[in-house]
């Protein structure tokens, strides 16, 4: 996974901002680019495997460098080593996890934190699971990933811009700037949301569960 420095971005948005210091331009766009994941879900990554153990309900995620995890997707098991079928288990909340408590074959699952899967009923044997989840860049990450951003270029500026142009008392700052930027980055955003969800073709996607070729 190939990631680009935000102050490698810096130069979508310096022309706009004079005198703002480096340091400020890269806080703003990581602000950018943290809301802009984390309400998208455009990064989705490779297919984790949980090994359960029996009598053990809870499984930790771990998220690359950089990155803290969105919220999962979906959880899934394939049906026999030799088939390509794969059955989710249904997501479900706190309250109805309680409700679903006993010994089995998991196939329910809730979330704690964002790290943390809960499954009901709890393993009484051991297999594997496959978690598909979104990403989001750290509050102290220094780079995103570089597909997603050049893709998104246009909408990280304007994401940075108004951010930093709202500022009060600032060489750059410029409010009547700061509210156009605001509107074109909620239209982006509104726009990315829909890719995401729907496709290119705008209609609602279906998924069927095959076997799995990383190389997002």
């Amino acid at each position: 996974m190939a990631n680009i420095k935000y102050t490698d971005l810096a130069y979508l948005v310096q022309s706009e901002l004079p005198g703002c210091p480096l340091f400020v331009i890269e806080r703003a766009m990581r602000e950018t680019a943290i809301d802009f994941f984390t309400k998208t879900d455009i990064h989705i990554q490779e297919l984790e495997e949980i090994f359960t153990v029996s009598g053990e309900k809870e499984y930790d995620l771990s998220a690359p460098q950089g990155s803290d995890i969105n919220h999962v997707v979906d959880v899934f098991r394939n049906q026999t080593p030799a088939s390509s079928s794969y059955t989710p288990l249904t997501a479900v909340t706190i309250t109805e996890y309680y409700q679903k408590q006993g010994s089995g074959s998991p196939q329910y699952y809730t979330m704690t934190d964002n790290d943390t899967i809960l499954l009901a009923p709890t393993p009484s044997t051991s297999e594997t699971l496959y978690v598909l989840y979104s990403l989001k860049p750290s509050q102290t990450s220094s780079s995103l990933n570089k597909g997603i951003a050049n893709r998104n270029a246009e909408l990280l500026a304007h994401g940075t811009l108004y951010r930093l142009q709202m500022m009060p008392e600032q060489a750059w700052s410029n409010p009547a700037s700061a509210a156009n930027n605001k509107t074109l980055y909620d239209k982006q955003m509104g726009d990315a949301i829909r890719k995401v969800k729907y496709g290119w073709a705008g209609a609602a996607m279906t998924a069927t569960y095959k076997n799995f070729e990383t190389g997002f």
